[in-house]
């Protein structure tokens, strides 16, 4: 389909420009180009089509028991942001010992990313995974979260968003949970808007990043997935109500208004 006009950063006031970076965040320490929409379509191989139409949300370890509400909420989320795609709840697997490093006290999040990997079924398009534990990557001191979109696995922890549970909490959890599945469908991250795909090298930054996503990546979600923008954002308003996000729920409704009127 023919790519729809969306505004520049900062031409619409919901989705400002990216602000520069200061020292210590993501962009300060990584150069990164960013991808357009055209590149986007031309590199994207993670597409829902066919029978490969299932997002697995997976558990890892003692989880489910731990933050079984919680997985609930993810799941429902996953599915209104990612619309098209069936999010599925998997029952909980334990951690691969294989991926535990004593000395460091962490998780090494590319082997757990390989042992998923060996999981996936046809009808698969992704899965990510969840966990308690605190991760790692080669040259990262942990990570929030870590996704292959070669492998069509990701997983990322919930240890460093801070206490058990409450609205920063979530959010947290439901801005990595979407960060890293949309890395699963082929998404760079986003440096020209303020996007939940903004990299994020501490929680301020986590913080900082909106729950949505710009309108330039929605524009690549809206090819990869083929739903319709005000539909969307009428499903994500119902589900940041069920989660008590209001503040969220209510831009996602404006959205879907002014969707509708375009």
């Amino acid at each position: 389909p023919p790519i729809l006009p969306f505004p520049a950063p900062g031409e619409d006031p919901d989705f400002p420009a990216k602000i520069p970076a200061a020292p210590g965040d993501w962009l300060d320490r990584f150069d990164e180009p960013g991808e357009t929409v055209e590149e986007y379509r031309a590199s994207c191989r993670n597409r829902l089509a066919g029978v490969r139409r299932r997002i697995l949300l997976q558990p890892l370890g003692d989880l489910a028991k731990e933050r079984g509400p919680l997985l609930g909420t993810l799941r429902d989320h996953l599915a209104a942001f990612f619309p098209g795609a069936t999010v599925v709840l998997e029952e909980p697997l334990p951690l691969d010992p294989g991926a535990w490093r004593e000395a460091r006290g962490q998780y090494f999040a590319p082997a757990l990313l390989a042992g998923l990997g060996r999981r996936l079924r046809g009808t698969t398009l992704a899965c990510l995974a969840l966990c308690a534990e605190d991760l790692y990557a080669e040259d990262l001191n942990f990570v929030f979260g870590l996704a292959s979109p070669r492998l069509r696995t990701g997983v990322f922890s919930l240890r460093r968003y801070g206490g058990a549970g409450g609205d920063a909490f979530l959010r947290r959890a439901l801005k990595v949970a979407v960060h890293e599945t949309g890395h699963l469908l082929g998404l760079e991250h986003c440096v020209r808007y303020e996007c939940v795909m903004n990299g994020a090298n501490h929680l301020g930054e986590t913080d900082r990043s909106p729950l949505h996503e710009c309108p330039e990546c929605g524009e690549k979600l809206r090819w990869n997935l083929g739903f319709d923008p005000a539909a969307r954002w009428e499903g994500l308003a119902a589900s940041l109500d069920a989660a008590g996000l209001a503040e969220e729920a209510a831009f996602a409704r404006r959205r879907a208004g002014k969707s509708r009127s375009r």
